[in-house]
């Protein structure tokens, strides 16, 4: 049986934690995150030069007639992206200097493989963007700048 004695410590869990909510709420509007500030720690790292990326995107297609296999069938192909810029100005005092590392990993499956181009014959191009180069983890981005 739920009885007061019961919920209180969970109650006052719940408390304590939304109490250290400072920053913006997930999903909110107004927050420049779309999981949001997490209780200000994002603004205060951005603050500090460091920025940090996950990023996801998903493609879905399908293929209802024609092409060179023309079965109705579907796909579905995603990209991972983790990634952290860093002002180093702010981070180690060097003047104009920045750091970007980004790196994707992708799965899934193309439509344009087996359904739409002929498998045998090279494309140019696919109805899947976040497919190409290979299904696998790599760097995509790894620099240094000074202005």
């Amino acid at each position: 049986m739920i009885t007061a004695r019961n919920l209180a410590p969970g109650l006052g869990l719940l408390a304590l934690l939304a109490s250290g909510a400072q920053g913006d709420e997930a999903f909110s509007a107004d927050s420049k995150w779309g999981l949001g500030d997490w209780g200000g720690t994002r603004s205060e790292l951005l603050e500090k030069g460091y920025d940090f990326k996950l990023d996801y995107v998903g493609e879905a297609a399908g293929n209802l007639h024609g092409g060179y296999n023309d079965d109705k069938t579907a796909r579905y192909t995603d990209q991972w992206a983790l990634g952290s810029h860093l002002d180093l100005q702010k981070i180690l005092g060097w003047h104009g200097a920045e750091f970007q590392l980004t790196i994707t990993e992708r799965s899934g499956n193309n439509l344009s493989n087996d359904r739409i181009s002929d498998p045998r014959a090279g494309q140019l191009s696919s109805v899947q963007e976040v497919w190409g180069r290979g299904q696998t983890w790599r760097l995509t981005q790894m620099w240094y700048k000074q202005t």
